[in-house]
């Protein structure tokens, strides 16, 4: 029941916000793996943010990585979708 709730909600979302619906493979799977992880490192408490000189562990644990890794392929998405955009109102 849980599956069949937040793939409405993704279909919901995904088809006002990016005018496609969400059909978990292909390109939806991708942004929803994207999201996933967001929301994954936003609930992730941050020891940088407390205290600045123990930034190293960040280093260590991976965490900067996969902070660059999920922005870079949120950058992509983004980008690809407005590029998309402009060549459909051309």
């Amino acid at each position: 029941m849980t599956d069949m709730f937040a793939t409405l909600t993704n279909n919901v979302v995904c088809r006002v916000a990016l005018g496609w619906k969400y059909d978990g493979a292909g390109e939806g799977k991708r942004v929803a793996e994207l999201l996933g992880e967001l929301l994954e490192l936003l609930g992730i408490d941050n020891l940088r943010d407390y205290i600045p000189w123990l930034a190293w562990n960040n280093i260590i644990t991976g965490l900067d990585d996969k902070v660059d890794r999920v922005a870079k392929g949120m950058d992509e998405f983004l980008e690809g979708l407005v590029e998309e955009r402009m060549d459909r109102y051309k």
